[in-house]
């Protein structure tokens, strides 16, 4: 069962009333209920067929300033309102409050007064608690809803609809068991005791301790060289959830009900240009509410005032409801300037979650009415002149966000140089430098590298090569060649290779290492299982005149206790000194509103050939991965509002990444583009197929034409490893991410490297990843890559490549485990 309170204003009179007596009310909301008085809140118990043996109270709280100054220990003084406020006929109850009976002590700034309301069921023995929030319009008795007030519409002619009138709030709350012993001592009353002595309801509130929390108040999503900012001035209100709990246990509290406070300080953000939640600080004080014995009845969490704190906080989860225009009634084109979100008397802005409590696990909603004191702001130009609502047009939705469109320029196809043969595969060569570098190191070092996956490399200015690793485990390793279970874990790691000596970076120090680079909302030492970034591709960029090292890392959020749970949820960029890779000297999210893991290539502009750096990201999925590109006037990708996104299908570069399109199926999490001949060669793992052992290669005239492939000539080499018919006989092995490295080409021969892992999960001697350290380790092969002879234009496909019936595949090809396989599965 549930309740389902509404707030309402002051009914029609049903009928006249004789001379000094109340009018009769009738409820306006179709409850359908005749009430004498002014009505301040009705409501509906869900399924229960009557409430004619149930017992009420009904609590008015003092004022927030007053709450917000109650000490621990001591008791909350409300006001109880008499058995007669409370009317109920079948399911519904009308509650009735004289507001001249209300002392500006349980009254709040702009007139609003806090409701608590119990029932009790004995029928069922159960009971319910919630709260909500009322606004007086005057002394003599009206009431209104919390966002009932007249407000002028936004001016935006081009995005307005009509604008229905304002309803009430409503809260649903489950009914609940009593303890056992308050239900045994209700059991014994059988109802003769009256409603104000009754062992099922509250006599007292106690205040237990206070714990500080965040409210999220609005978002901010602008994008491209737009902006936006918020103020919530002195006077605003918001409503914060409230939440109750039976049975007193942490893990057993449950949203039920909201408290409105207005704001006594000024809040104004400044101007940002990427992403913000904007949150201000609250105060949650918990409660124990007992009956007339003293017996806890239940306890609630409770806003009971602002701290005066507040914060723009950085986000990047760009939102799943932003599409992009085209018939589409959520965005339309705004005038460039100041646009705000303010004088609209439409949806509030509300989050499920918007309160946050780090310490307690669970989240409460947030709701708060846009206005003059209480608007979202965004800054337009050219480049970001559409605005998109989450359920409405943006002068009318809860939630605004800012979209680029707008094409640059069409695409600029080249022409492959004359006499251009297909490319094929040749002369495969395995076990190829620097593998047994890289066992020698791993075999002899005390504190560095033994294992790790992602393996790309960069050529340094100096000519030392820098390899840059994801997850990586750290030496030493046992003298039977086995791996320690004490044995150090990073995130990422970057490997200096200057000839035939490697060095290990990593933060910290080589007896106490940490990873380089963290999400900043994790502490380094304790939650990097459940937050971390892996890395992309990288390149030596130009930035402001110096030769800096950038990076695309990704962050994942592990949501599961699966070894592969975990998800995508932002992106970022950083560069490094030369210097010191042991800490980036700037880090730029990467805004994405298309789900797209960027970085899983890059060919810099140094290679391109047309003074553009392409970017290559992966629109992911457990198979048949799609290509995306986006390409970077220059050779520095931080300034992400400089990124111009592929659009295929209309042959147009596009300020907004959610107008560029998929452009390859087939291709792996981290593959590579390498210039050849005047062309270019992609060389990816097959993804056609789960866990496949097949690498691939397509080609094309330029770095964003359409790849095609060469039926049939396509196969680079098959990773012997995987599978139970690989070469460890274990079905838990799988191969993946191959990627050539272009400093590493000597005329047609390239060198590729590819990772190898396992499924096996296990922290103990036992665990494949401690037992055979050579298991986690990368492998490199060389090929010649040269013109194929013979080929027909039949043969020629940009078409996904088809399955070959002589695959051994991979571990579990018919269920894989995970979409981004990767990493040490923890």
């Amino acid at each position: 069962m549930a309740i389902l309170a509404c707030l309402v204003g002051n009914a029609p009179a049903a009928s006249a009333a004789g001379e000094g007596e109340p009018a009769a009310t009738k409820d306006p909301y179709d409850l359908s209920l005749n009430v004498a008085g002014s009505v301040a809140l009705a409501g509906r118990v869900e399924e229960a067929t009557s409430l004619q043996d149930a017992y009420f109270k009904i609590w008015v709280q003092p004022n927030q300033n007053i709450r917000k100054n109650i000490e621990k220990g001591a008791e909350v003084q409300r006001l109880l309102l008499p058995d007669s406020a409370v009317t109920a006929e079948g399911d519904k109850f009308a509650v009735t409050v004289d507001p001249k009976h209300l002392s500006d002590k349980y009254i709040s700034i702009n007139g609003l007064v806090s409701l608590e309301i119990e029932v009790y069921l004995p029928g069922v023995d159960k009971a319910s608690w919630t709260t909500a929030s009322v606004r007086l319009r005057n002394k003599k008795g009206d009431t209104k809803t919390r966002w009932a007030d007249a407000k002028q519409t936004s001016a935006h002619a081009a995005e307005q609809r009509s604008i229905p009138a304002a309803g009430p709030a409503e809260v649903t709350m489950d009914l609940r068991n009593l303890p056992k012993q308050v239900q045994s001592l209700a059991n014994a009353e059988n109802g003769s005791t009256p409603t104000g002595e009754f062992s099922a309801l509250s006599a007292m509130k106690i205040a237990v301790e206070e714990k500080p929390a965040w409210a999220t108040i609005g978002k901010g999503y602008p994008t491209r060289d737009g902006s936006s900012w918020m103020t919530f001035s002195q006077g605003s209100e918001a409503s914060y959830g409230a939440a109750s709990s039976y049975s007193g246990t942490q893990g057993s509290f449950e949203a039920s009900g909201s408290t409105s406070i207005s704001s006594s300080t000024n809040f104004s953000w400044d101007e940002h240009h990427e992403d913000r939640e904007y949150r201000v600080g609250l105060k949650y004080t918990r409660y124990r509410h007992l009956n007339k014995d003293g017996i806890e009845l239940y306890q609630t969490w409770e806003a009971s005032g602002h701290t005066g704190g507040s914060e723009a906080r950085l986000i990047h989860e760009h939102p799943d409801w932003l599409v992009k225009t085209g018939g589409d009634l959520k965005c339309a084109p705004v005038d460039t300037g100041t646009w705000d979100r303010s004088k609209s008397d439409q949806k509030a802005f509300s989050l499920g979650a918007g309160v946050s409590f780090a310490s307690l696990g669970f989240g409460l909603s947030v709701e708060r009415q846009y206005s003059e004191s209480s608007a979202l702001f965004y800054k337009t130009t050219p480049t970001a002149n559409y605005l998109c609502g989450n359920d409405g047009t943006p002068a009318e939705a809860s939630q605004v966000a800012q979209y680029a469109t707008g094409k640059i320029e069409d695409v600029q196809h080249r022409q492959c140089p004359a006499n251009f043969e297909w490319p094929e595969a040749k002369e495969v060569k395995t076990k190829e430098p620097p593998t047994e570098t890289f066992l020698n190191y791993a075999e002899n070092t005390a504190h560095g590298w033994t294992g790790g996956d992602s393996t790309y490399s960069v050529k340094m200015p100096d000519g030392r090569r820098l390899w840059l690793f994801s997850d990586t485990f750290l030496g030493p390793i046992n003298d039977d060649g086995t791996r320690p279970v004490s044995a150090p874990f990073v995130r990422q790691s970057f490997v200096i290779q200057d000839g035939s000596s490697l060095s290990t970076v990593t933060a910290g120090t080589p007896t106490a290492p940490q990873t380089i680079m963290v999400p900043p909302e994790v502490n380094r030492n304790h939650d990097q299982d459940k937050r971390w970034y892996w890395l992309g591709d990288g390149f030596i960029a130009d930035v402001d005149g110096e030769k800096r090292l950038q990076v695309i890392y990704h962050e994942w959020h592990k949501f599961g206790d699966g070894g592969w749970d975990f998800r995508l949820e932002n992106m970022v960029v950083a560069t490094f000194a030369l210097d010191d890779l042991t800490s980036p000297i700037d880090v730029n999210p990467i805004p994405s509103d298309a789900d797209v893991q960027w970085g899983a290539a890059i060919l810099p502009a140094a290679e391109s050939g047309d003074g553009y750096t392409y970017v290559y990201g992966i629109d992911d999925a457990p198979y048949n991965k799609e290509m995306r590109i986006a390409r970077v006037p220059g050779s520095d990708i931080s300034d992400t509002s400089k990124w111009q996104f592929l659009d295929q299908l209309n042959n147009a570069w596009m300020r907004g990444e959610s107008e560029g399109t998929n452009v390859l199926t087939g291709v792996a999490n981290e593959f590579s583009v390498t210039p050849w001949r005047g062309a270019f060669v992609l060389i990816s793992q097959d993804s056609t197929e789960a866990f496949s052992n097949r690498i691939r290669m397509w080609f094309s005239c330029a770095p964003a034409d359409p790849f095609g492939y060469w039926s049939g000539h396509d196969e680079v080499y098959r990773m012997p490893e995987t599978g139970p018919w690989g070469s460890y006989g274990d079905p838990d092995i799988f191969a993946y991410n191959a990627h050539v490295h272009n400093s590493m080409t000597s005329g047609d021969r390239h060198t590729l490297s590819y990772n190898v892992n396992s499924f096996d999960s296990t922290v103990g001697p036992e665990g494949a990843h401690y037992r055979d350290p050579s298991i986690y380790k990368p492998r490199f092969i060389s090929f010649r890559i040269v013109p194929g002879t013979g080929a027909s234009a039949s043969e020629f496909t940009t078409q996904k490549p088809g399955s070959s019936a002589a695959s051994q595949g991979g571990a579990n090809q018919q269920d894989p485990r995970c979409t981004v396989c990767m990493g040490v599965p923890r």
